[in-house]
């Protein structure tokens, strides 16, 4: 009669382990959420998929992302799903390129920054060899061109692998350090269409972001 009693405490104590073992790795990091042609999604990364770096392959190797290159374009990155997207290849993914002018103090909170339909992200792979990848912005902002777009931002739909060109804008809304002081975590909110078509019709987006500058 001990030993069986043993024996059940044992397994229940392993089976409580084991329970909270899952659920701290399916606890979620919340980067934002955005309603895509009515439909609502989230842009979020849980423990394990941190874990596993499950979306390494995005342009910006992983999500939640939001940096500064060559200190001349900032670039976010949503990766917007529902709870039975498991995959880049089964999630929206939205790339956004900022050029950022000489002399500000980027990002300035409450500044609407445009998004413009450009060349650089329609039709454009979405994996290696990007525009993110090739650093076509920052070349063309070196270069002074007279071409170089406000913003520029693309859209990748679930089970495709190109680029959509989007328009429209983008706010930082608020920032806040992080706990420890080293990080600044920034709150913002877009609003971005394409050009309707044939292939993909209007894709309307509205969403909002909580990212820490990286």
């Amino acid at each position: 009669m001990k030993k069986t009693y043993l024996l059940v405490l044992t397994v229940g104590m392993l089976l409580s382990a084991c329970s909270k073992k899952y659920e701290l790795l399916e606890q979620e990091t919340n980067f934002g959420s955005a309603v895509i042609n009515g439909k609502a999604y989230r842009d979020y990364l849980t423990v394990a998929e941190a874990l596993s770096n499950s979306f390494f392959c995005t342009p910006l190797h992983g999500s939640g992302k939001f940096l500064i290159s060559n200190d001349s374009v900032a670039y976010l990155q949503f990766v917007l799903r529902d709870n039975t997207a498991h995959s880049i290849h089964e999630s929206w993914l939205v790339l956004i390129g900022i050029p950022i002018t000489d002399g500000e103090n980027f990002p300035v909170i409450g500044k609407e920054y445009p998004i413009q339909y450009s060349s650089l992200t329609d039709r454009t792979y979405s994996g290696g060899g990007n525009y993110y990848e090739q650093k076509l912005l920052e070349q063309m902002k070196a270069d002074q061109s007279a071409e170089l777009p406000l913003g520029v931002g693309g859209v990748k739909v679930p089970d495709d692998l190109e680029f959509t060109a989007l328009e429209g804008c983008l706010t930082f809304t608020d920032s806040t350090p992080s706990k420890d002081g080293k990080d600044m975590k920034y709150t913002g909110e877009y609003r971005l269409k394409n050009l309707p078509d044939e292939e993909y019709g209007s894709i309307d987006i509205v969403g909002k972001f909580n990212l820490i500058l990286q």
